[in-house]
């Protein structure tokens, strides 16, 4: 460590106090799994259903990955290392973006989920409670929650600190925030193409629906165009930006085009859901018939406004340099 005197305030408490809280999330998450595990064997062991356990996969994918990640940005801040500083924001932002779609999401859903787990409720006093609360919870959990994390991590001083630790340049400090955000969330994009091994190989094509062998061939094709795209954004290549936008545009249109002519309880018995999750969504029908394709097109434009904002980062001059 250095003896000359520093021009910024330490901050390295702070860091390891939301690495203590990212690790804590992480453990929380993992927890989840043997949970979800138990909840599936005593749905067995009761014969009172509950999910498949090829439904449960991608749950339990998901929460181990997320519970990994937690952990060890949490432990790359308590150890003052910057890649952590720049994956701590890029996964906050993402999940401040998310979250802003899953509260206006619960909003809108919210009458038919309380339908499903207590019945109708006539109270209009309690009906408004239960909604602020629901409400005020998802928006803490998807909004403020990643704010917070946001400020922090954006401070000045935590930024100089990490770069008075962690002196030595390190692979996040070559790419800008951004360009590091949409790469990751296409490989989630990518991951979430893999678990299509559990609903049949379903894939809504432009009005039909593609299922089994021709589901499966068309998402492989999807999955290394995914490869590509990653790679090559990670390049900042600008041809490899167009070929996303087109893909957003051209699957947002396929989606839609296919919920328009197939009822949403057949794409969804198609992708083997169980009775009791065919059950919770006819419940909701009029949402996934009328408002989820709508849902969809907003949330896709969303994010072509967003890579619109950040083209400049994207570039010939970009390609020729890496290539």
């Amino acid at each position: 460590m250095k003896d000359t005197p520093e021009p910024f305030k330490d901050r390295r408490g702070t860091l390891a106090f939301f690495g203590v809280v990212m690790i804590f999330m992480g453990a929380g998450s993992l927890l989840l799994i043997p949970l979800m595990l138990l909840s599936m064997a005593a749905g067995m062991l009761t014969g009172e259903g509950g999910q498949p356990a090829a439904a449960m996969v991608p749950s339990i994918l998901f929460y181990f990955v997320l519970g990994g990640v937690f952990i060890g940005l949490g432990v790359g801040s308590a150890m003052k290392k910057r890649w952590a500083r720049a994956l701590i924001l890029v996964l906050h932002w993402i999940w401040l973006a998310t979250g802003v779609f899953s509260t206006l999401f619960m909003a809108v859903i919210f009458r038919d989920i309380i339908r499903i787990m207590v019945g109708e409720i006539q109270d209009p006093v309690l009906m408004g409670l239960m909604y602020a609360i629901v409400i005020l919870t998802t928006g803490l959990i998807f909004i403020v929650h990643p704010l917070i994390f946001i400020v922090i991590y954006r401070n000045p001083n935590v930024k100089a600190t990490f770069e008075y630790y962690d002196p030595d340049e390190r692979w996040t400090d070559r790419k800008p925030l951004p360009v590091l955000a949409v790469c990751f969330m296409q490989v989630y994009g990518a991951v979430s193409l893999m678990s299509g091994a559990m609903y049949h190989w379903t894939v809504p094509f432009f009005g039909t629906l593609l299922y089994g062998l021709a589901g499966a061939l068309v998402t492989t094709l999807l999955l290394i165009v995914q490869v590509f795209l990653i790679r090559e954004l990670y390049r900042q290549s600008l041809r490899a930006w167009w070929v996303l936008v087109g893909l957003i545009l051209t699957g947002s249109v396929s989606f839609v085009m296919t919920f328009m002519k197939h009822d949403f309880l057949e794409i969804y018995r198609f992708m083997n859901y169980s009775e009791e999750q065919m059950a919770m969504l006819h419940s909701m029908g009029s949402f996934w018939n009328r408002d989820f394709p709508v849902y969809i097109l907003i949330v896709s434009l969303c994010y072509i406004l967003f890579l619109f904002y950040i083209k400049n980062y994207f570039s010939e001059k970009q390609e020729t340099a890496h290539g």
